[in-house]
């Protein structure tokens, strides 16, 4: 089943933007002419109209004028023959009847018949040549004895006649009638030949009008013409086309001016009601509004003609602020053209078809393209690559109930002329008006410049941290050294004299910092290597009950109770048991020589699910605390709170090897007493782990 669209009643249709248009439709040939040859037209079919009106009118009282004369000549030979047919009649003589009869139609060749008739109206003699038709006879009624003009028109086979009828009289009393038909044929010749001389009279005044009106509508509608090509001016952009209507006044003569400060003063070009802030008092200071009192004036009166000349005033208003309105977006086009050519990021618009429009001086050197190689003639398909393309038709924002597309602000990589890629910071949004696609406009900023001060700057920060840590490392190393110089010299000692205790008082010595040197070379094998977790389901609780059994008598040796809060909801978690092991000891190790000269020390361990649903482990102690100012430099540097004894690199693997897991470490040095520790790792590993801070990226490249 096929679907036909509903056409709307009366020639109208929708357009695309669903409004109701009407067709347009054949202009009928009367609306093609010209103004004056419309008037033109009219004038000759009103005249048509009046002539042949004229004539028919003319024809008829002629025709009938003529029938009157006819009829009142008639008139009298019919009188004249009723007064000669009444001794016949009174005698019954129908021999001399017939003879005058004869006589009558006789004497005018226009009469066509005659006849008798007695009082009772039978007929008595007549000139036909057989009887005398019904028609002739009958519908008359007797004639007056007094005479009359009238007359009646029979028809007979055709052919018109007047029928005039006289009494005949024998004495006072009425004998009979005559009756005299006259043809009608020659007054109708007669009134045919008036009719010709008459038409074309008329026709000879309406050709001469004609002329007359042609040359005086032409010239009635100059105005019109002249107006209709300023228009046609106006409409191709020329404005400073110019006619010159009504009549130039000098409105200082006329108002007695001396105001030499107006426009309009001893200049006739400029007429005073176009010339706004006029000092003339009592009127709005702008056209147009001031000419609604200009006209009323008697400097406008002096100017104007008829209505064509006002709507010239206006028109010549219209052009002067169209051309004003035009100088402005000029101003404005160059303006915003400057802004876009010399802006620091590059700029590429196109139309609605993808056509590259707009393509600045930055957009050029970005891409290597020469800005008469683009606009006009590639399309934004040409010159992007596809992964530009599909974010461009990514949902941006939402306006109202539309949905603009685009992306902002992320690093792109865009390909040169010669195929080499280059990085950039890019933005992009579709353009729309009204519902409908109008274009795009993508703008870049080079990061090439960007990235190299960026690499430099990792480059100065990767050596600085390279030097920070070469000195904690060589104090800590140095230390150790003095500390096994001093353990040798003990032992030695202890050799010299024999003395076993002073002997394994050096040993002793000497073992520890061996000790120390394993665990300084272990934190840097560990903060160095570029490691992923081995990630196994355990109780975190467990994990944490070992660790604090492995430190319970660093602890117990240190006077510090070691307490826990163990929550029963940490189900299994995704842990590397033998990293998150040595975080946690380097933690609580801390806590615990944190509060080493605290009385009635304590560090309590805790565990719970947060509600984002991630582990929290939580590490706090009564000791000292850490310095506000240190806070955020724990984890990006090498920084200890223990003096000759703390080498700074343990926070740094404890943030590692966190970061690892997808998490976060957190200290809150605020929450007395002591500080407090705190360890947030995600239920599932992240695929992406959150991202280090930017000295501690830089020493694990070490």
């Amino acid at each position: 089943m096929s679907f036909v669209p509903a056409v709307p009643a009366g020639g109208d249709s929708k357009d695309g933007t669903g409004k109701l248009t009407r067709r347009r439709r054949h202009l009928p040939f009367f609306y093609k002419l010209s103004f004056a040859n419309k008037i033109l037209l009219s004038t000759l079919a009103l005249l048509g109209v009046l002539g042949v009106t004229g004539t028919v009118v003319f024809q008829l009282v002629l025709r009938s004028r003529l029938y009157d004369e006819v009829a009142a000549s008639t008139q009298l030979l019919a009188a004249s023959t009723a007064q000669r047919a009444a001794g016949p009649l009174a005698s019954q003589d129908a021999t001399a009847l017939r003879e005058l009869v004869a006589q009558a139609v006789q004497l005018d060749e226009t009469i066509a018949y005659a006849l008798v008739l007695d009082r009772d109206g039978e007929v008595v003699a007549h000139s036909f040549a057989w009887d005398p038709p019904t028609v002739v006879l009958g519908g008359r009624a007797p004639p007056s004895p007094v005479g009359s003009d009238d007359y009646r028109k029979v028809q007979v086979a055709g052919v018109t006649y007047l029928d005039v009828a006289a009494p005949v009289m024998i004495g006072p009393r009425g004998a009979g009638s005559l009756q005299l038909g006259v043809s009608s044929a020659r007054v109708d010749q007669f009134v045919s030949q008036l009719n010709v001389i008459f038409l074309a009279v008329l026709a000879g005044l309406t050709a001469i009008g004609l002329v007359a009106a042609l040359c005086f509508f032409r010239y009635f509608t100059r105005p019109i013409v002249e107006l209709t090509h300023l228009a046609d001016d106006v409409s191709v952009g020329n404005l400073n086309a110019d006619f010159d209507f009504g009549v130039p006044v000098r409105c200082w003569e006329i108002k007695g001016c001396g105001q030499r400060d107006c426009a309009a003063y001893e200049n006739t070009a400029v007429q005073c009601w176009f010339v706004d802030d006029t000092p003339c008092e009592g009127y709005e200071p702008s056209f147009p509004q001031k000419l609604a009192g200009c006209r009323t004036c008697e400097v406008y009166r002096a100017h104007k003609g008829d209505e064509i000349v006002q709507l010239y005033d206006s028109f010549r208003h219209m052009t002067k602020v169209l051309k004003t309105s035009r100088d402005e977006l000029e101003r404005s086009d160059r303006f915003q053209g400057s802004l876009i050519r010399n802006s620091f990021d590059g700029i590429i618009a196109t139309d609605d078809t993808g056509t590259v429009q707009i393509f600045n001086r930055v957009a050029q050197n970005l891409t290597d393209y020469d800005e008469d190689d683009v606009v006009g003639k590639l399309t934004w398909e040409q010159i992007f690559t596809s992964e530009l393309r599909q974010d461009l038709r990514q949902p941006l924002f939402q306006d109202g109930s539309k949905v603009i597309f685009g992306f902002y602000r992320q690093e792109k990589v865009i390909e040169r002329k010669d195929g080499s890629k280059v990085d950039v910071r890019a933005s992009g949004i579709t353009l729309r008006e009204n519902d409908r696609h109008v274009g795009r406009v993508f703008f870049f900023q080079d990061l090439r410049e960007i990235k190299e001060l960026k690499e430099e700057i990792i480059r100065s920060e990767r050596l600085a941290a390279t030097g920070q840590t070469v000195a904690s490392i060589s104090h800590s190393v140095k230390n150790i050294l003095e500390g096994l110089r001093g353990g040798a010299y003990v032992y030695q000692r202890g050799v010299r004299i024999k003395d076993s205790n002073t002997r394994g008082e050096g040993w002793a010595m000497v073992e520890r910092n061996i000790d120390h040197i394993s665990s300084l070379v272990a934190d840097l094998l560990n903060f160095a290597r570029d490691r992923k977790p081995d990630l196994e389901e355990l109780d975190p609780n467990a994990l944490v009950s070992d660790v604090l059994e492995t430190l319970r008598p660093k602890a117990a040796a240190l006077a510090t109770s070691l307490e826990t809060d163990l929550t029963s909801a940490a189900s299994p978690w995704l842990i590397d048991s033998h990293a998150m092991h040595q975080c946690l000891m380097n933690l609580i190790t801390n806590a615990l020589d944190a509060t080493a000269a605290v009385d009635e020390a304590w560090v309590r361990v805790s565990t719970l699910v947060t509600p984002d649903d991630e582990l929290e482990i939580r590490i706090q102690d009564n000791g000292p605390g850490i310095a506000p100012n240190l806070s955020d430099e724990l984890f990006s540097s090498m920084v200890t709170t223990k003096g000759s004894k703390g080498t700074g690199l343990g926070l740094l693997v404890v943030h590692k090897i966190v970061a690892e897991h997808g998490g976060s470490v957190e200290v809150d040095a605020a929450l007395a007493p002591g500080a407090t520790f705190r360890v947030l790792l995600p239920r599932g590993h992240r695929t992406e782990p959150v991202e280090s801070r930017p000295a501690a990226a830089l020493l694990t490249s070490l």
